[in-house]
């Protein structure tokens, strides 16, 4: 059995589709397709973490000794897919910052007081810069932990609801088709957000 083989072997152990398998490996279904069947070698970074995945050793897929029995601690498994991960938890903290300024944001175009509606939209937007930066440090931070691809979409959606329903109407007034409440604002907000979901979609894809 060779390394492909070994791979496809602990993938359907762990129920995972090729599909599966690349999204949590940030690769295209083709790279996994290729790895299988002996087209390519994954590099050493995605064998570690395919070990990791897969509750086995690298010396198992790169070699085929057999797999240890999993630890247990007093006769108790210890599960290493149970522990945290600080760069997941550090994303989603900056998505619910993102998530509730843009929520704010959205709440201030219906406050009848334009002072406190003001206030009340800039609070949206410095917890959504917050949230923005705290991406960025997230990346350098960890660099080897790539964004999730559904975290990245749900960033993108919450950000056009800022820019749709909340920037255009309040500071670009001459644009009265972006009325916060017209059609044309949805409109636009629906086809924006499919387009940036497509292209994100490619991007993952393709890497």
């Amino acid at each position: 059995m060779d390394l492909g083989e070994r791979i496809q072997e602990q993938r359907k152990k762990q129920n995972f589709t090729q599909d599966q398998l690349a999204e949590k490996l940030d690769v295209s279904r083709q790279a996994v397709s290729k790895w299988e069947s002996g087209q390519s070698v994954p590099d050493v970074d995605k064998i570690v973490e395919m070990s990791g995945l897969f509750d086995v050793t690298t010396d198992y897929l790169l070699k085929g000794s057999e797999p240890p029995a999993p630890p247990h601690d007093n006769g108790i498994p210890i599960f290493n897919d149970m522990r945290p991960n600080p760069a997941k938890i550090m994303e989603l903290f900056a998505a619910g910052l993102i998530a509730v300024g843009a929520f704010i944001g959205w709440m201030s175009i219906y406050i009848s007081n334009d002072t406190a509606s003001m206030i009340i939209f800039i609070i949206g937007a410095v917890l959504q810069i917050i949230g923005i930066i705290g991406i960025a440090l997230r990346k350098k931070v960890f660099p080897g932990e790539r964004l999730s691809k559904n975290v990245a979409i749900l960033i993108t959606w919450l950000l056009l609801i800022t820019v749709v329903y909340c920037l255009i109407p309040r500071f670009l007034s001459f644009f009265i088709i972006f009325h916060a409440n017209s059609l044309i604002s949805f409109i636009a907000f629906i086809l924006l957000g499919i387009l940036a979901t497509v292209i994100i979609h490619r991007r993952y894809k393709n890497k």
